[in-house]
């Protein structure tokens, strides 16, 4: 397997893995190709770390999976929003489900106190095309991913995921990410490196 770094010259292929890999559910699965370029170009472009732990998988010269970790992504994730809110409302509108769980979000913020994680490397996504899903592509995107955070000298890295993705939880259990944090829709976890 070889990896590209993900530009604004391949992104198209991370739409492709994304359109394959990702469900309805997800709000990024509801974008058009267009909003998908520019938010996977945000969130991998500009600081260095997000682009050295940002890639594609090939296999020979077929993209299969991708693979977007960085610092700072949150404030990535909100300037996206910030430059396209007017793209995104009609989205939102349309899709009530997400509209809901955003009021939720921001309801859960005002009213408790706000839970930050000690990982300042955040994954945000781990996608394997369709067609090539349950032949342990995660666990060599992770063995990749963790190379180049040891490389780097990291020491840890975290993620969140749906708590109703019961499928993800236990890979990240079985590849030693430990349990942080709940919320009402969201599980939150961090990896130790050795």
């Amino acid at each position: 397997m070889r990896y590209l770094t993900i530009r604004a010259e391949n992104v198209c292929q991370a739409i492709a893995i994304h359109r394959s890999a990702y469900h309805n559910d997800h709000f990024t699965s509801r974008l058009n190709d267009q909003l998908l370029a520019d938010y996977y170009i945000q969130l991998t472009q500009g600081e260095e770390l997000s682009q050295e732990l940002s890639f594609l998988a090939l296999d020979g010269d077929t993209p299969i999976a991708l693979v977007v970790c960085g610092k700072g992504i949150n404030s990535r994730v909100k300037r996206f929003v910030r430059a396209h809110w007017l793209k995104l409302l009609p989205i939102i509108l349309i899709n009530r489900q997400f509209l809901w769980a955003k009021l939720k979000a921001v309801f859960t913020r005002f009213s408790k106190s706000t839970w930050k994680s000690s990982a300042n490397i955040r994954l945000v996504s781990i996608a394997v095309h369709k067609d090539s899903q349950s032949n342990g592509i995660g666990s060599i995107l992770l063995e990749e991913l963790e190379r180049r955070l040891r490389a780097l000298g990291q020491t840890s890295y975290g993620l969140s995921v749906k708590k109703k993705n019961i499928g993800a939880i236990k890979f990240y259990s079985k590849h030693g990410f430990a349990f942080e944090y709940a919320d009402k829709a969201t599980e939150y976890y961090i990896k130790q490196l050795q």
